[in-house]
């Protein structure tokens, strides 16, 4: 049997493990059953130094391996007993995290992220530095695990072209309006040109003396005007200063924006999908991504290379040119299907053990409790009681 340790005293093991139970469990001494458990904690990827103590968390456990289940639910008892024999089975599933495990959907990024880099130090992959938005607490946590943190360059680009498009809305300031194309292109180049953070900072800030010197004689007053004064407080202020320093001079988020737009033609968010079938459609997602991501640009049977011309709002009538790539394959689908009937038909056992192994959360409804029918039905109240004509 092995032993029980109370959570205050010892952490799970487990990689991935992050919303663990209040029961921990030590491996058994004896072999071959610690190797097992050993290689479970580890998800098979054991290091060559294993510490002598280690703990696995009950939630890692089938229901039937504890013989007071029962007892402990109702608080008749404080720790769970293992059945002798028993042998963790039930890997967390730390590629999905709902809402209702973080306390909202604003620190689901965080958590995400927490459990990306965990699966990753597993894998023994180290990360040098990582590419995101702005997000605050992303931030601050990737700066306490010392990890270099870079900013996506499209994500400030939006954001500061927000303000300027708000602030060229004012009566004394749409003058603004056309320097906003420049600033853009000068922030991209800024990103691409840059080597250091102080390189970045002296280009930033150097389309205001830029803007100076290239404003016609005849709107010198430009100047001199709310709408200059208001974009020099912009475009240097501290905090976009802190966050130029560390605009990404190389990798983009660009790729992972055009995932979540595959995603979307699988999984749609106007229509309703149970776990597995939705786990399974971001399968489907990443496989068709992953095979047709790089897809040459197509040509004319002369060689020229093709493009389409785009008309988005946000240009306000001006076209923009796209290269055209070559058609989209579906190779996934046939191995998928060679899979299914050339080894799944034949012996589904296998596969069928490995999809209850996958821990489907309940749905958030059953947080809370479904009221009567007819006690609903009784309270509801018309807010209109129109009168016959």
């Amino acid at each position: 049997m092995s032993k029980k340790v109370r959570i205050d005293k010892a952490k799970c093991a487990v990689v991935g493990c992050v919303n663990q139970h209040v029961v921990l469990h030590r491996p058994p001494a004896s072999e071959p059953r610690r190797n097992v458990w050993i290689h479970f904690i580890y998800r098979g990827n054991v290091p060559t130094n294993v510490p002598k103590t280690l703990f696995v968390c009950a939630n890692h456990f089938e229901e039937q391996c504890f013989s007071n289940l029962r007892q402990f639910r109702e608080g008749f008892a404080e720790r769970l007993h293992l059945l002798e024999g028993s042998i963790p089975s039930v890997y967390p599933n730390e590629n999905v995290v709902e809402s209702n495990e973080v306390g909202g959907s604003y620190y689901m990024e965080l958590e995400g992220l927490k459990r990306s880099l965990d699966f990753l130090k597993a894998q023994g992959i180290t990360l040098d530095s990582i590419v995101t938005d702005r997000h605050p607490q992303i931030q601050k946590y990737l700066r306490e695990i010392n990890i270099t943190h870079y900013y996506d360059v499209w994500h400030i680009e939006k954001g500061l072209t927000k303000k300027m498009i708000k602030i060229g809305k004012n009566k004394d300031c749409t003058e603004l309006n056309k320097w906003i194309r420049s600033l853009k292109n000068h922030i991209y180049w800024t990103a691409a040109s840059s080597t250091t953070p102080k390189e970045r900072i002296a280009k930033w800030t150097s389309v205001i003396n830029h803007v100076q010197m290239y404003t016609p004689m005849k709107m010198m007053h430009f100047l001199t005007t709310p709408a200059f004064c208001r974009l020099e407080g912009l475009w240097t202020g501290k905090r976009i200063l802190k966050d130029v320093e560390k605009m990404s001079p190389h990798l983009q988020t660009s790729s992972v924006e055009s995932f979540h737009s595959v995603i979307l033609r699988f999984a749609p968010k106007s229509a309703s999908f149970p776990f597995i079938g939705m786990l399974c459609r971001l399968y489907l997602a990443a496989m068709h991504f992953n095979e047709n991501t790089r897809r040459p640009q197509a040509t004319k049977s002369t060689g020229e290379l093709m493009y389409r011309v785009f008309y988005p709002k946000y240009r306000r009538g001006e076209g923009i040119a796209r290269p055209i790539k070559e058609k989209a394959t579906f190779q996934y689908v046939d191995d998928i299907l060679e899979l299914v009937f050339e080894e799944v038909f034949h012996d589904p056992a296998s596969y069928v053990q490995e999809m209850q192994m996958i821990p489907i959360p309940p749905p958030l409804s059953t947080e809370h409790s479904r009221p009567d029918k007819d006690t609903v039905v009784a309270g509801f109240v018309s807010r209109f009681n129109p009168a016959p004509v």
